[in-house]
């Protein structure tokens, strides 16, 4: 099943074995799905382009908020259809409708301006509905229209309420109309209570936690291991988008562990360069002895320079967040004190060892923020994180429409 951005075009791939965007259908396969004689039924369509478009949109309208208000189905616009006619009553009527040739629409008929003029003409639209341009040789071209089952029916065309049975369109009955609004609210109710809302609280926290770069889903995560059956119901472009938002965060987390070493190798290396440019060798050749990966930890020599300085330094170095702790430990291991906090123990042995003064404390820190700013790795972090954070704010608007 293919997707098209954050849609999935269910019954053009049904029908015919392609997408008709990735995997292009043409003529060809138009006139080899002719052959096959699928014949109109409940979730198949065919229209005949005629010299009114105003008449032929509206009821294009109908059928596709047919097809939205039952189990979907495929409209496919540039096929006249032929008739199986049978006795009944003593009279003869239309059995069943097959496809007999390709109709071309009008050659200035664009998807955008067929879109527009369906828009209005179905109450309310649905997002999931997909309209697809098939071309042929120099100017033809045909339409296909995939809609989806809705999860906001009941739709309206032609202030009209309708349903798909295997003979066409019927308009639905006063009842059936009830039924339909009962229904859309209860399962909306549900939605909100368990899918939505969790959702963006939580897409909402992250945004609101910006400068962190800690990413989670765990909300997300519950919504789709008890809520499943609900999280289906939701709009396949939404949900879609959702899927793809969260799994880029689980790619990104790893992204931040790997940049939050390389942060880590940044900043320790340009401390002992410092160390070594002022003269103050001791502590310098302490942070030498030590391991590649606990000289990693010298960030939190300068996290206490800098928050001395009055400077937001988690923010500012990125200073390693997920992974304070276990480096603290390794300090721990290194300095052989176990009842005082890696961080307190180099702040001390730091103070004890240098013979820095205020501004050169204060200019260790902020040469360390810089070469960190300035750092290519940063930078491709950054405008990684910003993407995500651009993607979860257009999340957090659709779903907060949908709490409305």
């Amino acid at each position: 099943m293919e997707c098209v951005g954050d849609l999935t075009l269910v019954f053009i791939e049904h029908y015919f074995g392609k997408d008709g965007i990735k995997d292009k259908i043409g003529f060809e396969d138009v006139h080899k799905f002719i052959e096959e004689a699928n014949p109109e039924g409940i979730a198949l369509e065919y229209k005949e382009p005629s010299k009114n478009l105003g008449e032929d949109t509206d009821n294009l309208a109908e059928t596709i908020s047919s097809f939205l208000n039952t189990n979907g189905g495929l409209l496919i616009y540039g096929i006249s259809v032929k008739r199986e006619r049978r006795k009944a009553g003593g009279k003869s009527v239309v059995d069943k409708q097959y496809p007999d040739k390709i109709v071309p629409c009008d050659p200035s008929l664009t998807k955008e301006r067929l879109q527009q003029l369906l828009y209005p003409k179905i109450e309310p639209w649905n997002l999931g509905t997909r309209i697809v341009e098939i071309k042929g040789e120099g100017q033809e071209h045909i339409f296909f229209a995939d809609v989806p089952q809705s999860r906001d029916a009941p739709h309206m065309a032609k202030s009209k309420f309708n349903f798909r049975t295997e003979s066409g369109s019927q308009s639905m009955t006063y009842r059936q109309i009830s039924t339909a609004f009962i229904a859309n609210r209860a399962e909306k109710s549900e939605l909100v209570k368990n899918v939505y809302g969790p959702i963006y609280t939580e897409i909402g926290d992250q945004l609101k936690a910006e400068k962190y770069y800690v990413l989670t889903r765990e909300k997300f995560d519950l919504v789709y291991r008890d809520f499943r059956h609900l999280w289906i119901l939701v709009d396949s472009s939404l949900r879609v988008e959702t899927e793809q938002f969260y799994d880029d965060i689980s790619a990104f987390n790893l992204e931040a562990q790997r940049f939050y070493h390389n942060v880590q190798d940044i900043v320790a290396n340009e401390a002992i360069d410092y160390l070594k440019e002022v003269g103050a060798s001791e502590l310098y050749h302490e942070l030498n002895k030590l391991s590649e990966s606990a000289k990693r930890g010298i960030y939190i020599l300068i996290s206490a320079i800098g928050t001395k300085e009055g400077h937001s330094s988690s923010e500012d170095l990125w200073a390693c967040i997920a992974y304070q702790t276990k480096l603290e430990e390794r300090f721990v291991r290194n300095f052989g004190d176990e009842n005082i906090s890696g961080k307190k123990i180099m702040m001390d042995r730091g103070a004890r060892m240098t013979t820095l003064n205020d501004n050169q404390s204060r200019q260790l820190y902020e040469r360390c923020v810089k070469v960190v700013e300035e750092s290519p790795i940063t930078k491709r972090f950054r405008s990684r994180y910003a993407e995500l954070m651009h993607r979860g704010r257009e999340l957090l608007e659709r779903y907060e429409e949908l709490l409305r």
